[in-house]
């Protein structure tokens, strides 16, 4: 592995670079072409009678593909790798070129409906320097959204989906379920090979999105939650049929800037829909019920609310970060005749359990009635 420094190398200082390194003539210069970062590919690397040559006369992929199809992220730096097998010439090795830049530099992404969600995530990116505002472009109808999703991330705003095609390489998908169709079938004709689309829509299945695109479409369908706003969020994804792991990298570390994420299969987002997709709202009404109670108990309700919300985000992480069971760290603070355990007593009597199981479970429901397609294979407007 070797690396090179600052911004993208030209073909002659990438050879004179490898050349020192490995103590050999520097092959004969050619243009100094930079390197296009959305539009050029890399050069094949190849053992050659026991050395390594580089080959500068053949592009490794087409022009089609952009630098996204080729890179891996990791600790907020770009890995630029390819590899092919089975040239006449000899055996291909891998190699890679690490960059000091930030994804922020290079990636472009796009909304496809910029409501509180699409907000919430870009506005995330953006905080995190995952993303520069000059990067980003939200489409939506609603000139109020547009204005809003502008305010909070500095991105551009259109009404139109096909500008966000034309603009960007990973593609948000973030409107209501039954704009799906529309919205994707609008983007169909503008769809190049090197997009990516990221599905946030509850219940939206992979397949029913694909059917709206080109065969081979790249997609990830992703359950995020609004914390997202504040570093914060719990996400969860599903590959496609064609999605690769460079792309479930690259959704990792964008969701992973702004919370947590965990790759599972695709029968399970229901699931994660109904409880960190919708939890949020849960916990907001308990602890706005933890805070009418202290109100109720003779606490000013600035105090009040102030003192349970960080009640449940100190417990919260008390779980996290100490992995005991939240029934453990219950018990340890329920001392036996104490004023927590006569608390938790009510609790049980009001069904707290049960109740907040029957949430979960009817927003799990409602998700996968969502993902219910009019027509086979398609999704279009749902009642």
């Amino acid at each position: 592995m070797f690396f090179i420094n600052g911004v993208a190398p030209s073909e002659a200082a990438i050879s004179q670079t490898y050349c020192l390194k490995k103590n050999v003539s520097a092959l004969k210069k050619r243009k100094n072409r930079r390197l296009d970062y959305h539009r050029r590919p890399f050069r094949r690397f190849y053992f050659s009678s026991g050395q390594i040559g580089i080959l500068f006369f053949e592009w490794i992929i087409p022009d089609h593909l952009s630098f996204y199809n080729l890179i891996t992220v990791q600790d907020d730096l770009w890995f630029l790798r390819y590899q092919q097998v089975g040239d006449s010439r000899g055996k291909v090795i891998q190699m890679y070129f690490q960059y000091n830049e930030s994804m922020s530099e290079v990636l472009k992404i796009g909304f496809l409906g910029a409501g509180k969600m699409a907000t919430a995530l870009a506005s995330g990116f953006v905080a995190m320097g995952k993303l520069k505002p000059q990067n980003l472009i939200g489409s939506d109808p609603y000139p109020e959204a547009l204005k809003v999703f502008e305010e909070n991330t500095g991105g551009q705003i259109t009404d139109k989906n096909t500008d966000v095609a034309r603009d960007a390489d990973l593609i948000f998908l973030a409107v209501k379920p039954e704009k799906v169709g529309d919205a994707l079938d609008s983007i169909q004709r503008y769809w190049r090979e090197s997009h990516c689309l990221i599905s946030i829509v509850a219940g939206a299945k992979l397949d029913q999105l694909a059917a709206h695109l080109p065969a081979g479409a790249r997609i990830l369908r992703v359950m995020p939650n609004t914390p997202a706003l504040v570093g914060s969020s719990a996400s969860a994804f599903a590959l496609g049929e064609f999605a690769t792991r460079v792309d479930a990298e690259i959704t990792t570390a964008l969701l992973n800037s702004v919370g947590i994420t965990e790759e599972v299969t695709e029968h399970l987002l229901d699931a994660v829909t109904g409880l960190s997709g919708s939890g949020p709202a849960f916990v907001y009404q308990f602890i706005e019920a933890l805070s009418d109670g202290g109100v109720a108990s003779g606490l000013p309700r600035e105090l009040a609310t102030k003192l349970a919300a960080q009640t449940v985000a100190g417990a919260a992480k008390m779980v996290l970060e100490t992995g005991i069971h939240p029934g453990q760290l219950k018990d340890a603070v329920t001392s036996p005749g104490g004023t927590t355990i006569e608390g938790v007593h009510e609790l049980e009597k009001g069904g707290l359990r049960a109740t907040t199981m029957n949430a979960v479970r009817a927003a799990a429901a409602k998700s996968r009635k969502l993902g219910r397609p009019r027509s086979k294979g398609r999704l279009g407007k749902i009642s």
